[in-house]
């Protein structure tokens, strides 16, 4: 399975071809944080799942004051984060099991991961973000943004695979869930890539059982 490779040694090859990049704050990597600053308050709490140093985390409570958590399968990126970035809580750990209690979190943000999960698991991943994810919270999502839903083979490891999809569908099935903003770009550009292969998106949704539902009698 994916995860077991990422647990064993590919979350820290990953961490290992990437982490020079990870803490250059450049346009294309802060872009999904403008899509949170509106909704976040000094002292709310925000989970990274796929966080690799906290990197990211870091810049969004420099710039709104949160306290921020992540999750990251790599150990060396953890261990790095924890160095770099000592407010931060970052445990070693994967999407389908988070170590944190229900409904704690203002923001939960896939960063740039749902691709590499397990199929068998990814259904668990939706469900544990909703858990940790509180009534009027958000759920972020960065991933690619394909036309379709394709697979492809991961060329840094023969026998795994990149699973590009629209997750927020996984979501937005549940009308608890309203999109509330999406911006899309691509991997070198803060604007709009047209070729689908090469695109990713951010996609941000609102988190409300309250509103999820209108009685009967009021729908008539």
């Amino acid at each position: 399975m994916q995860k077991e490779a990422f647990l064993a040694g590919e979350g820290d090859a990953w961490f290992q071809r990437n982490h020079a990049a990870l803490g250059l704050q450049t346009a294309v990597r802060l872009r999904p944080l403008q899509l949170f600053l509106p909704y976040l308050a000094p002292g709310d709490e925000a989970l990274e799942i796929g966080c690799a140093d906290g990197s990211n985390l870091a810049a969004l409570a420099r710039q709104c004051g949160v306290r921020g958590c992540g999750v990251d399968p790599s150990r060396q990126a953890i261990e790095a984060g924890k160095r770099k970035y000592p407010m931060l809580d970052l445990r070693q750990g994967t999407a389908e099991a988070l170590p944190f209690d229900e409904g704690r979190f203002k923001l939960v943000w896939f960063g740039f991961c749902l691709y590499l999960l397990d199929r068998s698991e990814l259904m668990r991943a939706i469900a544990e973000a909703d858990r940790v994810c509180a009534e009027g919270g958000f759920i972020a999502i960065t991933d690619f943004d394909p036309v379709l839903p394709c697979r492809r083979p991961y060329h840094h490891r023969p026998g795994l695979f990149s699973w590009k999809m629209d997750y927020s569908r996984l979501f937005l099935a549940n009308p608890a869930y309203v999109l509330v903003a999406k911006a899309s770009y691509g991997h070198g550009a803060e604007t709009f890539h047209p070729d689908p292969g090469e695109r990713i998106a951010t996609w941000l949704l609102h988190k409300s059982l309250a509103h999820a539902y209108f009685p009967e009698e009021e729908q008539r």
